[in-house]
């Protein structure tokens, strides 16, 4: 079911933002129940950028692109991806605009502990992620973390430990 609710959206966000407001009323009004919430989701690594800005660490994923950039068809990264690190602002924006209620992302562990120890927190990715939770809330758009792993762990660091943070 969850499939088939993301494949509806995924369809619905191809159309023009008019109609697919109209469009979400509709199938919220008809087939869902009333406290229904429509929501997108992405992924650290995919949207935010910024790889190694701000004293965010290097990934497992990070540096298997950049030591083999063949193993992408295109030979593309995450090093800036949306950009959503600098342009969060923007990007809610869009979720409000086009009538999300949640926001689902994950954490990049490496912007957090760059050196995958719990001892070293780095504050700014800290606020980073603190500031985004804020502008969702300030436009009344649910943050939904996704706290799993992920190959945007640090190296060296959390990925080869038990000590990974639930």
């Amino acid at each position: 079911m969850t499939y088939l609710i993301w494949l509806v959206l995924g369809a619905l966000v191809l159309q023009s933002d008019a109609w697919l407001g109209k469009e979400l009323n509709k199938l919220t009004d008809n087939h869902f129940p009333k406290d229904f919430k429509w929501g997108c989701a992405t992924a650290a690594y995919q949207v935010e950028g910024a790889w190694n800005q701000e004293g965010k660490g290097e990934n497992i994923w990070d540096r298997l692109v950049h030591t083999n950039p063949d193993i992408v068809t295109d030979k593309q990264n995450g090093d800036v991806a949306c950009d959503s690190y600098h342009k969060y602002k923007e990007d809610v924006a869009i979720i409000k605009h086009i009538g999300f209620q949640v926001y689902r992302f994950s954490l990049s562990w490496s912007r957090i502990l760059p050196t995958g120890d719990t001892d070293v927190i780095n504050e700014k990715g800290v606020q980073y992620y603190r500031n985004l939770i804020n502008e969702l809330l300030a436009n009344n758009i649910q943050p939904m973390l996704a706290n799993n792993y992920s190959v945007d762990f640090r190296l060296n660091g959390c990925a080869e430990s038990d000590d990974i943070l639930t």
